[in-house]
């Protein structure tokens, strides 16, 4: 789903609904993200440990992508004028089709060989 708007949202869309249903989308999904990390690291436990959350290099991953979504939501709440470099923070959705490479094991096999 988050691939689909990433198709979707566009600069030259000028659809003020269209806009804000992608928008909309976008928070829900982020919602869902920082929900499935927040609940991980309540299981795993966030560093101090053996198997904890920011052991594996992939939920490294995740906790950047949740990280910039989360400064996104803030950066937008707290400045009432339009700045241009919240959309840089934008572009990094795009990171977020990752996250499901990390649950099937044959592409991780290979990105973990490619790098």
């Amino acid at each position: 789903m988050n691939s689909v708007l990433l198709i979707l949202d566009s600069p030259s869309l000028t659809d003020k609904y269209q806009q804000l249903t992608i928008n909309f989308m976008f928070n829900i999904i982020s919602i869902c993200f920082v929900v499935e990390c927040v609940m991980k690291i309540i299981v795993m436990g966030f560093f101090f440990g053996e198997k904890t959350y920011l052991k594996d290099n992939w939920n490294i991953l995740d906790f950047v992508i949740v990280l910039c979504s989360v400064l996104t939501w803030v950066l937008e709440l707290l400045t009432s004028v339009d700045i241009t470099f919240i959309r840089g923070f934008r572009a990094l959705r795009a990171l977020r089709p990752l996250q499901v490479i990390k649950r099937s094991e044959g592409i991780k096999t290979i990105i973990n060989a490619l790098l």
